[in-house]
């Protein structure tokens, strides 16, 4: 799959001494990023590539053809019964994934706690979400990356974006962006809500400094919603008309 967005012309904002602690960037420079193979999802888990569309699949329009692509799994006993799997892959070694619930809250059990998402067992020799980035070993070679906050933003967004696990960049994260060579990176976190005017844009424009020092940064304004709700080529289509740059955009609070 090409990448169908403009190429932007390059931009790389100043940073000013309080926005980017130098301790922070050289700690991207001196860490080597390596994390440990993790536990991979039990023998209960099965390749979506074999068993074709879930009902949940079909609700969040992930297609089939993009779910073979990402190595997506589920599993139907144990721990992760019920939970669409999101590998994520380094030279492609399983690192980490997140197992995400494909039920409602409405759906829960009375009584009973809803859990979004689960991870891999936590210990001190495996690789928690701060320490990767879902699908770089793909995105690395695409002429500008989509740095989305979670898995299912990252599927839809396609093959040139990989997803942080939240709304910060941490610099280990970074650090592997750096080492896989990425130039340009687009920020594509959520829009506005009802609940949050602003969206995700306070925390793209906090994350844009760190990324400037080392990647030409765009940041792309969705109008409403997350990245996961929308279609690639819509997902395309702001990419290629909405993105601008962090400096253009360091007076802005608010999208309306």
């Amino acid at each position: 799959v090409g990448v169908r967005f403009e190429e932007p012309v390059a931009v790389r904002p100043q940073l000013a001494a309080h926005e980017q602690p130098a301790i922070e960037l050289l700690g991207v420079l001196l860490d080597d990023g390596a994390v440990a193979p993790t536990i991979p999802p039990p023998e209960f888990c099965r390749q979506v590539a074999d068993t074709g569309n879930l009902p949940y699949m079909t609700r969040r329009r992930i297609a089939l053809q993009d779910a073979v692509a990402f190595g997506l799994a589920w599993c139907w006993s144990g721990r992760y019964q019920d939970r669409l799997i999101f590998p994520v892959f380094e030279q492609g070694r399983l690192v980490y994934f997140q197992a995400r619930a494909m039920w409602e809250a409405s759906e829960q059990a009375p009584g009973t706690r809803y859990i979004k998402a689960l991870n891999p067992p936590r210990d001190s020799k495996h690789a928690v979400s701060s320490d990767v980035l879902m699908n770089l070993d793909i995105a690395r070679d695409y002429p500008r990356v989509a740095i989305v906050e979670g898995p299912i933003d990252c599927v839809q967004t396609g093959p040139s974006a990989v997803c942080t696990f939240g709304k910060r960049i941490y610099p280990r994260q970074i650090g592997k962006l750096v080492r896989a060579g990425v130039r340009a990176v687009d920020l594509l976190w959520d829009g506005p809500t009802e609940k949050e005017p602003q969206g995700a844009l306070p925390e793209m424009l906090a994350a844009a400094p760190m990324l400037a020092a080392f990647f030409d940064v765009r940041i792309v304004l969705l109008d409403r919603g997350d990245p996961g709700e929308r279609t690639r080529d819509e997902l395309d289509w702001y990419r290629a008309h909405r993105a601008q740059s962090a400096s253009q955009l360091s007076g802005l609070r608010l999208l309306i």
